[in-house]
């Protein structure tokens, strides 16, 4: 009996992986012991706190997670958390799956379009991108999404090829779950559904759209619900969109905006895909264009996978590196096609200049030199990025990016620093280890401290990076945290609070600053831990740095007599924090 439920298993995942179910297996797991000894410790960023919140107490009002809510993301995670007892680990812990599932995905998909020779080394050097590896290892939902993607994207081609309604339906299914877990990925990639739905008749397209609502309903309703109606749900997600969309919109920002997603984007595909552009340059120069040996089906259903996220990323918004990583694979596709046309050229083993390398197929040589090129840049160059931001030189570069002092004295916000500038609190999140070291020195340190004599003000960031005050409100829910930072109208102050587990964060707090703190009554210090907010404070005040060996540094400031902190500009034009 027992041999025959392996074989019924066996034939069932023949029948979904096709003829290579073990050649997954191994992926996965090859892939899964590669990302597992190099996952994050802390939250990297703002969002991420956000998730953890969200987790045990979902309130989309207070971004807890921020819409459009994530809401089968969250579900996940909780119930990983039940099991091992602490939130940022299970996020951690579905990226890490989840990365490891995206080349073994990505391998069924290229199987489908190359030789399994052209797809395995495809295959491995997506695996080994430092795009997927980083978000491999920290609690985002871009790991998860692109998985989610791929196998969405290698049913759909089954579906659209094959004619099997079972295929049309597992599509239709995974872009379901897609939205669940990351909502703009499902519409951004939703062309890709109705490529592989036209493939089949009226009816079955009726019959697979029905099928698409009532999944994508079974987990917006409790979204809304949980969002306190649909009302409420628009309302939030305008209002992000709205704050997002000043700084990166065409319609708003048509030159500073744009720019700034374009170097977001090519910042991320140069971490992603490092030399492979060149490779693929070269051999269409010297062999051809390798597009020419995919179908016309296939290049319509990769079309309708990039070309919309790429539209929306530049002329939208891009939040931040991972965003490339939806459409990272339509590259990848690209060289395993680049590696398959140079293999069929007649001229494609080159005349190298070392007689012992004469006999190196042009095929390993450059699959060796990407993954080698891959592993270099995914230990040295988050590594390097930061060690330059925390340098001297970096802040001075900070500092002059930030240009001349505007009308408004919050400007001095990049003034520099002997902590943390700007550029190296942005940068520090690509670097998991020195990520890790520095909210393990913060929190441990600001953990000593009685939270009944001790406040603490922390950033709530800026252009370039996220502040303080997320992640030391969730590490440290004993303690009372103020966020200062600047308001809708570029009003320096005081703008929420988080106590106990809870937060005032929400985007109408966000509109107006309050330019007075009353400190509780017991209060004795102030503590603050990012060097942003201490660069504004009074020269006068009575205060001492303590700096830490990860480079951190936490300033506290003594509280006397009375309870009122204000920020004001002094007769020198500078924003002072003033004890009264």
């Amino acid at each position: 009996m027992t041999s025959i439920r392996i074989v019924r298993l066996r034939t069932l995942a023949s029948g979904v992986l096709g003829s290579a179910p073990w050649a997954f297996l191994a992926i996965f797991v090859f892939f899964l012991a590669v990302r597992w000894p190099f996952r994050a410790d802390y939250l990297v960023n703002w969002d991420a706190v956000q998730f953890a919140l969200a987790v045990t107490d979902f309130r989309i009002e207070a971004h807890q997670p921020h819409p459009p809510g994530y809401i089968g993301y969250i579900a996940l995670a909780r119930a990983i958390s039940t099991v091992v007892s602490d939130v940022p680990a299970a996020l951690t812990l579905i990226s890490v799956v989840s990365s490891a599932l995206a080349p073994a995905a990505f391998f069924l998909l290229a199987r489908r379009l190359f030789t399994v020779r052209h797809a395995l080394v495809a295959t491995l050097l997506f695996g080994f991108s430092p795009l997927l590896w980083y978000y491999g290892n920290v609690a985002l939902t871009y790991a998860p999404e692109v998985a989610l993607v791929l196998l969405f994207v290698w049913s759909a081609h089954r579906a659209a090829t094959e004619g099997q309604v079972r295929d049309l339906l597992l599509a239709t299914l995974l872009l379901a779950l897609l939205g669940a877990v990351r909502q703009s990925a499902m519409v951004l990639t939703g062309g890709v559904w109705l490529v592989a739905a036209f493939a089949f008749p009226w009816r079955t397209r009726f019959l697979a759209g029905a099928a698409l609502a009532a999944c994508i309903a079974a987990w917006a309703v409790p979204l809304l619900w949980l969002a306190g109606g649909l009302e409420a749900y628009l309302h939030e997600s305008a209002a992000l969109a709205e704050a997002a969309g000043a700084r990166t919109s065409v319609f708003t920002s048509p030159i500073s905006g744009v720019g700034r997603n374009l170097g977001i984007m090519l910042a991320g595909v140069i971490v992603g895909l490092h030399v492979a552009p060149a490779i693929i340059a070269f051999a269409h120069v010297r062999y051809g264009n390798a597009w020419a040996l995919l179908g016309r089906r296939e290049r319509w259903l990769l079309a309708a996978w990039a070309v919309p996220s790429l539209v929306v990323f530049v002329l939208g918004h891009t939040g931040q590196l991972g965003y490339v990583l939806l459409v990272l694979p339509v590259a990848f596709i690209w060289l395993g096609a680049t590696f398959a046309l140079i293999d069929r050229s007649s001229e494609a083993r080159p005349r190298l200049p070392v007689r012992a390398l004469r006999t190196v197929p042009p095929l390993f040589g450059s699959m060796a030199a990407l993954l080698i090129v891959s592993v270099v840049v995914n230990f040295t160059l988050p590594r390097m990025v930061y060690g330059f931001a925390t340098s001297g030189l970096g802040r001075a570069a900070q500092h002059e990016m930030a240009g001349a002092p505007a009308d408004n004295p919050a400007s001095e916000y990049f003034a520099d620093h002997p902590a943390q500038s700007p550029l190296a609190a942005a940068a520090r999140q690509y670097s998991i280890r020195d990520n890790d070291r520095y909210w393990s020195d913060v929190i441990q340190y600001l953990g000593r401290l009685d939270p009944d004599k001790v406040v603490i003000l922390a950033s709530t960031g800026g252009p370039l990076m996220s502040g303080s005050f997320r992640h030391v409100g969730y590490y440290l829910p004993e303690h009372r945290v103020y966020g200062i930072g600047l308001d809708a109208e570029g009003i320096y102050g005081q703008l929420f609070v988080a106590a106990g587990g809870q937060s005032t964060y929400s985007m109408e707090n966000m509109q107006r600053a309050h330019e007075r703190l009353w400190l509780p009554s017991g209060a004795r210090w102030i503590a603050i831990p990012d060097g942003d907010l201490a660069s504004l404070l009074s020269p006068g005040l009575h205060r001492r740095d303590i700096e830490m060996d990860s480079g951190a540094t936490i300033t506290l400031v003594r509280v006397d007599e009375h309870r009122i902190v204000m920020f004001e500009e002094a007769s020198d034009g500078e924003v002072q924090i003033v004890i009264r």
